[in-house]
């Protein structure tokens, strides 16, 4: 990932999200979870793909971290206001 790439991606939640993604397929798990925190912060709060449907987190789901990460995204999901 070359470094434009990089800031590119920190600034976009779904582009956060690929890089997730990408480092969780690779088994690089804090990488992975690293991204996907960037992309909460940055709004991406869809609990059910992410807690279920996203096949990609699948080697993820079972860190400590990834569950109180979907704790705080279930909560913003469920409180969520337009």
């Amino acid at each position: 990932m070359t470094s434009n790439f990089q800031k590119t991606c920190q600034r976009d939640g779904e582009w956060s999200l690929y890089a997730a993604d990408a480092f969780a397929l690779l088994d690089e798990k804090t990488e992975a979870l690293d991204w996907l925190e960037n992309a909460v912060r940055l709004g991406f709060i869809n609990y059910p793909f992410l807690n279920q449907y996203d096949s990609f987190l699948e080697n993820v789901r079972g860190d400590e971290r990834f569950k109180r990460l979907m704790e705080r995204v279930k909560y913003d999901w469920e409180h969520f206001e337009e």
